[in-house]
């Protein structure tokens, strides 16, 4: 049952749902234990959201660059949005994002020291539902 809830591509939403809220979840909490909060809530909000964007466009950037025929396929569907991504561009379209972000607030701070584990751990887990 789950090798064919794998191949069929059920499990992999859930999963990657689940690693994301449960990044988030771990970044407070790793935030919380330093004891020191060097940016309010809404500079935090805003630099996740730098993140989502610059790493879906990074996901297709780098899709378009490396296999431009796979994304002329799926820019005719509306679920191209969704697939045709890879993990490479949207780490670099994620930082792109966060530092475009950091200017805009003119952040000279260090942000990715609270980003690191649960970004692997997001990674990680929207990897098993592959």
């Amino acid at each position: 049952l789950w090798i064919g809830a794998q191949r069929s591509g059920l499990c992999h939403f859930p999963l990657e749902a689940i690693g994301c809220l449960t990044a988030v979840t771990l970044y407070f909490i790793l935030r919380h234990r330093a004891r020191r909060h060097p940016f309010p809530p809404e500079t935090i909000l805003e630099l996740i959201c730098g993140c989502l964007f610059g790493a879906w466009i990074g996901s297709k950037l780098l899709l378009v660059l490396g296999s431009p025929r796979q994304f002329l396929t799926l820019l005719g569907q509306i679920q191209g949005l969704a697939d045709g991504k890879t993990t490479v561009g949207a780490l670099l379209g994620g930082w792109a994002g966060i530092e475009f972000v950091k200017r805009r607030l003119q952040l000279s701070t260090p942000t990715g020291e609270f980003f690191v584990y649960p970004l692997s751990l997001a990674i990680a887990l929207g990897r098993i539902g592959w």
